[in-house]
């Protein structure tokens, strides 16, 4: 509640505290880790709730807040995986733009990948990295419509 009213003080002196009393329930680490996300911790968010996963591996708050630390933390690829491998938690509405921006780093990635390519005469290698990473996108194109 600290976290949620903006006092990341209190929160954090308050996550120090029950860290300290030790064997937290996977309910509690991943509490702890919506308050550390609030605070502006990501790190320690996405901390919380691998060891909330560890305790209990389909926790779905300590799955949503591993996901939003992931996002956060700009690591796009583990978020998409972890949404992927939770349909049920996970709608189509939340996997799509985490999908697109998967998308755009790997086809961000490729061009420069080409360019390296084609600067050591190696073409026909460029345009295919470039061609499986478009025929990546429009297929995740259809599913968007």
């Amino acid at each position: 509640m600290a976290a949620e009213a903006g006092r990341t003080d209190v929160a954090q002196q308050l996550v120090n505290e029950l860290k300290q009393l030790g064997g937290l329930t996977a309910a509690q680490h991943a509490q702890l880790a919506y308050a550390q996300r609030l605070s502006g911790n990501w790190q320690q968010a996405f901390d919380e709730s691998k060891q909330a996963l560890a305790l209990q591996p389909n926790h779905r708050l300590a799955l949503e807040q591993q996901f939003a630390a992931l996002r956060s933390l700009n690591q796009p690829h583990a978020a998409y995986q972890l949404a992927s491998q939770h349909p049920d938690i996970f709608s189509a509405d939340t996997i799509y733009p985490i999908q697109a921006e998967v998308l755009n780093s790997n086809l961000q990635s490729a061009l420069k990948q080409k360019d390296l390519l084609e600067a050591q005469g190696h073409y026909q290698q460029a345009h295919a990295l470039v061609e499986d990473n478009l025929l990546a996108l429009k297929q995740s194109v259809t599913q968007f419509k």
